[in-house]
């Protein structure tokens, strides 16, 4: 992102971007150093590049700060090409955003169910491999993690046979890696829910068996998008939301097979009755209905 200021009674304006650290620093050739302007070294670069992959690595997320003079465009167009380049660079931000407490038990009662859980998500690799070792994704095993670059050179069959074991990690995508991924698991037979909250989880939310968009920081692209708004945003919503589900549709198999068990046999005395008629009716209407009111109170009762 990047915005042009003018204060006021300033000649020239002065483009100030932020972005992934990565990409901000390959837009610098120079960097603003305690009160002076220098050339950005190599030297410069690597140790940048180092103290982001630290911040990454406890779970921070990372912005780079860079600007350019105005004067230096003598006039140009402000267009993306002209400004985001020969940036100075400025320094990087870590944003903190705390994972919540209930997260890690409802990614284990999500685990206890039989259910994966994959991460696909715009951050930075090791940002998202150190919150997905706080959550706990992965079961106390070794997370694989790949990039977006990545799953764009892979093939159909190289996809599959990531996808088909256990839980990984998919950082640095873009809308059409997010949908690629459903898309093949829902190949593969697997019942798939999508969460997002932007404008391009939308297509991934819309191919899912079920989107389930954010409800407070969501916007409304996402939300046309879904099958179910989430209204508190909060994962372990989902896996309590699975869990009643769960009770109904075990309930339901219940009573199913209770009566397509118990009725039949009521009908056994009254088939036997009409195919030999000679032999005695062994239950009456009554005996039938008290049989059944007689089953139905104690089954309610319990």
């Amino acid at each position: 992102m990047s915005v042009v200021v003018k204060p006021y009674r300033q000649v020239e304006p002065t483009i100030y971007v932020k972005g992934a650290p990565v990409e901000t620093l390959q837009q610098c050739d120079r960097i603003h150093w305690g009160n002076e302007v220098r050339p950005l070294t190599d030297s410069d670069r690597r140790r940048i590049l180092e103290e982001n992959d630290g911040i990454a690595n406890r779970g921070l997320r990372v912005l780079a700060f860079a600007y350019r003079d105005g004067r230096e465009l003598n006039g140009t167009r402000y267009t993306t090409t002209d400004i985001e380049t020969q940036l100075v660079f400025l320094g990087l931000v870590a944003l903190s955003d705390p994972v919540r407490p209930e997260v890690p038990e409802a990614i284990h009662a999500c685990h206890t169910a039989g259910i994966r859980v994959i991460m696909v998500t715009g951050d930075y690799a090791l940002t998202a491999a150190s919150i997905a070792k706080q959550i706990g994704l992965g079961r106390d095993q070794p997370l694989r993690s790949f990039t977006g670059a990545e799953v764009s050179e892979m093939d159909d069959d190289r996809l599959h046979a990531i996808l088909e074991k256990g839980e990984t990690i998919f950082a640095r995508v873009a809308p059409e890696h997010k949908l690629r991924v459903v898309s093949r698991l829902k190949e593969m037979g697997e019942i798939v829910a999508v969460t997002g909250d932007g404008v391009n989880d939308a297509p991934a939310l819309k191919k899912a068996d079920i989107g389930i968009a954010m409800g407070l920081r969501g916007n409304d692209v996402a939300k046309e998008a879904s099958r179910m708004i989430l209204t508190d945003d909060n994962f372990s919503s989902i896996v309590a939301a699975i869990e009643e589900g769960r009770a109904v549709f075990d309930n339901l198999r219940r009573f199913m097979a209770y009566i397509f068990n118990h009725n039949p046999l009521e009908m056994y005395p009254y088939i036997i009755w009409l195919l030999f008629p000679g032999v005695p009716l062994t239950i009456t209407v009554m005996g039938v209905l008290a049989v059944d009111v007689g089953t139905d109170l104690a089954l309610n009762g319990q």
